[in-house]
């Protein structure tokens, strides 16, 4: 072999000492080996400890002008696994094998973390302390989400969730709750929506469009028939009808006490054919009793008023 070249053929070589390669590859008397650089081609498998050991400690790791920038361990006594990522020395982002993820500040504070698990997702966001006083935490399980918020000294001030919002003063006591049951809570009085309506003069009643089948002539549909309907205080009556006497003021129903007009009301409105000369007119009055007055046998009009 040429001086250049070097063979060394054996099954069992043992080195015992400082080992050094070209000043960039070593290996101590402890078995730790350090390089300036390698290429690994498979898989590259770390232990620390034992199985029944602690095992904590990071396992692989990157540093930069000094300065750690990665790290991946294993979680003190479980299988899992955990990874670092720095920033200017200093841990900024957690990635936990569990399904948890912690965000901290320059300083070392923890001010964000994400949590879930087989029936829930938690989003919280700490004070800038880092401390355990929560800024704002979303729960979201199998049955319900909830967002709360929470001021620097810790103490809950709104809740969102569970069918309801509600805010609370300095001291935590809850002062004021909205619920899915329309009910307003102020302080220790419970309000309904009909309560609520009637104190801020709000009129709440409901009446879908309802045909009716009137006490002379009969409903015509080529008119729209005979109908009602109830928005709040405004009411809408229309009339549709044949087989009236013509100019004869008739009377051909009676609305229900919910749509009683506060004053009596009077419209105009066509009869036969769209004739200018044919016309009729149609009264509600405050017993809420409905005439028509029509110059033919047939009539079409609406009406709109408010109700007492």
């Amino acid at each position: 072999m040429s001086p250049e070249e070097a063979k060394i053929i054996a099954n069992k070589i043992s080195l015992i000492g400082y080992v050094t390669v070209n000043n960039g590859f070593a290996i101590d008397t402890n078995g730790k080996m350090t390089a300036n650089g390698a290429t690994i081609n498979g898989s590259v498998h770390s232990v620390v400890g034992t199985d029944s050991a602690d095992i904590s400690g990071a396992m692989l790791g990157t540093k930069k002008n000094g300065q750690q920038t990665v790290a991946i361990s294993t979680a003190s006594g479980e299988s899992e696994g955990l990874v670092w990522l720095y920033k200017d020395g200093a841990p900024r982002l957690v990635l936990e094998g569990s399904g948890r993820i912690f965000i901290t500040d320059e300083n070392g504070k923890r001010r964000a973390s994400l949590t879930t698990g087989s029936t829930y997702s938690r989003l919280t966001l700490r004070c800038p302390d880092g401390s355990e006083n929560i800024m704002l935490d979303l729960i979201a399980d199998s049955t319900n989400s909830n967002i709360e918020q929470y001021n620097a000294s810790g103490v809950q001030r709104n809740y969102s969730g569970d069918g309801r919002f509600a805010c609370y003063d300095a001291s935590g006591t809850e002062t004021a709750r909205l619920s899915s049951d329309k009910s307003l809570k102020l302080g220790s009085t419970t309000l309904t929506e009909a309560a609520l309506a009637k104190l801020l003069g709000i009129d709440t009643t409901n009446i879908p469009r309802t045909a009716f089948t009137p006490t002379a002539g009969q409903s015509y549909s080529p008119y729209g028939g005979c109908w009602y309907e109830r928005h709040g205080k405004l009411c809408i009556v229309h009339i549709g009808i044949s087989g009236l006497t013509a100019n004869t003021d008739t009377a051909v129903f009676t609305l229900p006490t919910e749509l009683i007009p506060n004053a009596s009301v009077v419209s105009a409105g066509i009869g036969y054919a769209l004739a200018s000369t044919d016309f009729c007119r149609l009264f509600v009055f405050t017993d809420g009793s409905v005439h028509v007055l029509s110059q033919s046998d047939v009539a079409q009009a609406n009406v709109m008023y408010f109700a007492t």
